[in-house]
């Protein structure tokens, strides 16, 4: 604190009265009290601040664990999801692949029809060419 006696007497030794030299130093020091931190009122902000850090902390711990859970827990949504729609993929590419299938099935069975359709038809050329051979043959032996 400020030594007020000290102070005082260097303002009446300047010209002030004794009145406006006490005058002027209580208002001095009031102010310094008011106005400047004492080592208890540090301390009580030291140890308010510390609380409030750690009710600060325990709060963003619990925070951060609820959006944890909450981050778990959208995964495990998005997992199911995910393996939902690869089976529903998974079950119309093996119908698709079915199907397919079937296709390749007809086509083989309607190219079994075509070929012996073609070889009925073949074999049936064969004997009208041959017939025309041979009846050739007989006219080139009687036009002799």
């Amino acid at each position: 604190m400020i030594n007020s006696l000290k102070y005082t007497q260097n303002l009446e030794a300047v010209g002030f009265t004794r009145s406006q030299a006490e005058t002027a130093v209580t208002m001095v020091s009031e102010t310094m009290q008011n106005f400047t931190a004492t080592k208890a009122d540090l301390k009580e902000m030291e140890f308010a601040l510390r609380t409030d850090m750690q009710a600060t902390h325990a709060e963003l711990r619990q925070e951060i664990q609820e959006f944890r859970s909450e981050l778990k827990q959208e995964i495990q949504e998005v997992r199911s999801e995910l393996k939902q729609e690869i089976q529903e993929v998974r079950s119309e590419l093996k119908q698709e692949i079915q199907e397919v299938r079937t296709d390749i099935q007809d086509v083989r069975h309607e190219m079994k029809q075509l070929e012996s359709r073609m070889t009925l038809r073949l074999g049936g050329l064969m004997v009208t060419g041959i017939t025309l051979l041979g009846t050739l043959g007989v006219i080139q032996l009687l036009v002799r």
